[in-house]
């Protein structure tokens, strides 16, 4: 799996979908977005919003950027934002 992506703020597809988010209020000067960045999203209700990008583990140090299908519902990790 990527460990990080790129988003082009000067694609006008890109502008669309973010509704004038900026990446400067990312604090992404290269594009290039890695794990624990503030990175855009688009919410199940298609708004736009910054978040950072990664799980905090639980009980341990370090992030998550991935999470299996068969066990997110299990994990303590994930237990706010899966169901």
């Amino acid at each position: 799996m990527c460990g990080r992506f790129f988003i082009d703020f000067a694609d006008k597809n890109i502008q669309n979908l973010l509704g004038g988010l900026k990446a400067q209020e990312a604090q992404i000067s290269s594009g290039d977005v890695y794990p624990s960045a503030t990175a855009p999203v688009l919410t199940k209700n298609a708004a736009p919003l910054f978040a950072r990008w990664g799980y905090e583990r639980f009980g341990k140090k370090g992030l998550l950027i991935n999470a299996q299908s068969e066990t997110v519902t299990h994990e303590k990790t994930f237990s706010s934002s899966a169901a």
